[in-house]
């Protein structure tokens, strides 16, 4: 068996493996808070999402819409100082590898 064989074989399984760990944490949630599990229920029922999950969507949308504003900042600001890093590990790859 070859490593690209062995390698595709992994790749199922490792997606099987974090799907299994988001609905083992999705249970715990709906098995220990009863919030979870109306929110579920609603949404299951066709009723939509209650007006605390979508605040919560919203606040989790500018939460991360800040982050990446603030990301593409620094990176903007360091990106020199990237290439340069990016090149040293390019060069340091190819130094091993030879």
């Amino acid at each position: 068996m070859s490593a690209t064989t062995s390698r595709r074989s992994y790749v199922p399984i490792n997606v099987l493996t974090s799907a299994a760990g988001l609905a083992v944490l999705g249970g715990c949630l709906l098995a220990i808070d009863s919030r979870v599990r109306e929110q579920v229920a609603g949404i299951a029922a066709g009723h939509g999402a209650t007006g605390d999950l979508a605040g919560s969507a919203t606040h989790l949308h500018h939460t991360i819409d800040f982050a990446a504003r603030n990301l593409r900042d620094l990176c903007l600001a360091n990106a020199p100082l990237g290439f340069l890093g990016v090149g040293a590990i390019v060069l340091v790859l190819f130094m091993l590898r030879t």
